[in-house]
């Protein structure tokens, strides 16, 4: 084949086990901390009374700049339980991830009856020290590692050539890729329904007539064929076609840049894949992997 057609397929699912490559978890930190809690028994680091206002209002103190990792065995600070792990939901796998958390002061303003009646209330002040919230975090950000893709925004992308292509056609150049497929034929299909109920479920009504129409037009098939790959090769492409649950109940689609030779236009589009058949050789090594891919 003279030039890629095929440039990626990429997939929300997270590998488990990867000959030649390897997934490591990072700390998943939020750009932003909107789910603070409070300590179970914060200790105050300060109290002071000041002037009695209607207006005043309690507010949030600085954060802590690093994270405090929680150690094995897990532990209790202020009343609150933090456990070493915790199980979270990483692409519809059920994984152990390790926990830390930052802490936060506060400013608390607290009126009494007593107080109340002297023209006065009570100014609690927190620091990070002695926090009043903390914010757990999870050591759950997968990331690939593999010279033929990269994990991005919860996606694998597999390569298939040198280079693929940004939203606005910019060519980006890949670090290494899967072999390219050696079979690409692209088609287009219309779906068609029938609105008829006096038809006998064929395409025509009793009187002769056609009644089925088009409800969608030009959706894209490609079929793809890979012949001569090595074991893990192929082990690759087969698992990024294989379609799995998600945290949902719902099967992956698949994510795939195309040249369209209609058009000889680069698009992506989402797609799943259809049957795949895999021919063997005796040594482990595969012959040949053929699928159709059909847009949704």
């Amino acid at each position: 084949m003279a030039e890629n057609q095929l440039f990626y397929i990429a997939t929300s699912k997270v590998k488990e086990i990867r000959k030649g490559g390897s997934i490591t978890y990072e700390w998943n930190v939020p750009k932003t901390f909107k789910n603070w809690k409070t300590f179970r028994s914060p200790v105050k680091a300060s109290q002071t009374k000041v002037k009695y206002s209607k207006t005043a209002k309690d507010v949030p103190g600085a954060r802590s700049t690093s994270r405090h990792v929680v150690p094995s065995g897990g532990e209790t600070r202020l009343g609150t339980y933090f456990p070493h792990t915790e199980e979270r939901m990483i692409a519809g796998v059920s994984r152990a991830c390790e926990v830390a958390y930052y802490v936060r002061g506060y400013t608390k303003y607290v009126r009494t009856s007593s107080l109340t009646r002297q023209k006065k209330m009570a100014k609690n002040k927190y620091t990070v020290t002695k926090p009043y919230q903390y914010h757990k975090i999870y050591k759950d950000k997968p990331v690939v590692q593999k010279e033929y893709s990269i994990y991005e925004n919860g996606l694998e992308f597999i390569f298939f050539g040198s280079e693929y292509y940004s939203d606005d056609g910019t060519a980006i150049p890949t670090e290494g890729h899967l072999p390219h497929p050696t079979g690409y034929k692209f088609g287009y299909f219309d779906v068609r329904k029938n609105f008829t109920v006096d038809s006998n479920n064929s395409d025509r009504d009793n009187s002769g007539s056609l009644v089925i129409k088009n409800v969608r037009a030009n959706v894209a098939t490609i079929e793809l064929k890979w012949e001569g790959l090595t074991a893990e090769q192929a082990a690759e492409i087969i698992d990024t076609l294989n379609p799995e649950k998600d945290s949902k109940g719902e099967y992956t689609y698949l994510l795939v840049q195309y040249k369209d030779p209609q058009t000889n236009e680069i698009k992506t589009g989402t797609f799943f894949a259809g049957d795949r058949t895999i021919t063997p050789y005796a040594d482990g090594n595969i012959e040949e992997i053929s699928v159709t891919l059909t847009e949704v």
